[in-house]
């Protein structure tokens, strides 16, 4: 499970900025992250998974918004199923 903190996202709802480009980038941190195959706790980043946890699905939660994404996009529970996650090596 990722657990991220909500300011930058209710930030850029705030101040009108493309909710997809917050999504590409926090999808760019789940994937760095999950690239190192190995558990990962950070407090202050409140950025939390279990590597054991990555090959059937990842539960991204954003304030009090659940994202649930899996390895193959046709697979994706997530409201945005436009965003790709092509090039993952999960």
């Amino acid at each position: 499970m990722i657990e991220l903190d909500s300011s930058s996202a209710s930030k850029a709802l705030c101040d009108g900025v493309d909710m997809s480009q917050t999504m590409k980038k926090l999808m760019e941190k789940i994937l760095e992250e999950t690239n190192k195959n190995q558990e990962v706790v950070r407090g202050r980043s409140r950025l939390r998974y279990a590597a054991s946890e990555l090959a059937a699905d990842i539960t991204a939660i954003v304030g009090d918004v659940n994202f649930y994404l899996h390895k193959l996009e046709e697979q994706c529970k997530a409201p945005i199923t436009s965003l790709k996650l092509r090039g993952a090596s999960l």
